[in-house]
């Protein structure tokens, strides 16, 4: 980096491509709810998250977003070996679930279905046919 002199000038180019990164930076910001609640906070029920078609989208089904609720109302409390899911007047879920242990012996362990998910599994079968994941 050269030193500034009395004689330099931001040029247009310049400013523009700060205010993207700016503007950028407050929008993704601004889509992430980073919010805290004290504790003891309660929520509204959710009501039919079925009703709203964007949920859908990408092949969610409405149980999928039950757990980011739980987790979202302190609902979940993990145990050696289970999982204990506290009473809600929102839903009919509660109980406590066990942890099954597996012991299974794999080559290669995928995590997701989405663009990359679904990347690396095909040229994983592709490079190598019998592997198992």
């Amino acid at each position: 980096m050269t030193p500034r002199t009395g004689n330099d000038k931001i040029h247009r180019r310049d400013f523009i491509n700060g205010m993207l990164i700016a503007a950028g930076t407050a929008a993704v910001g601004g889509s992430f709810p980073m919010r805290s609640y004290p504790a003891g906070t309660t929520f509204p029920c959710d009501g039919s998250i079925g009703s709203d078609p964007r949920v859908l989208r990408g092949g969610n089904l409405p149980s999928i977003f039950n757990i980011a609720h739980w987790l979202r109302d302190n609902r979940i409390t993990f145990r050696t070996n289970s999982v204990l899911i506290s009473h809600s007047s929102c839903d009919g879920f509660e109980g406590c679930q066990p942890i099954i242990a597996d012991n299974g012996n794999y080559e290669v362990i995928i995590v997701g279905s989405g663009m990359s998910g679904c990347s690396a599994a095909f040229y994983v079968t592709r490079q190598r046919p019998c592997t198992r994941s």
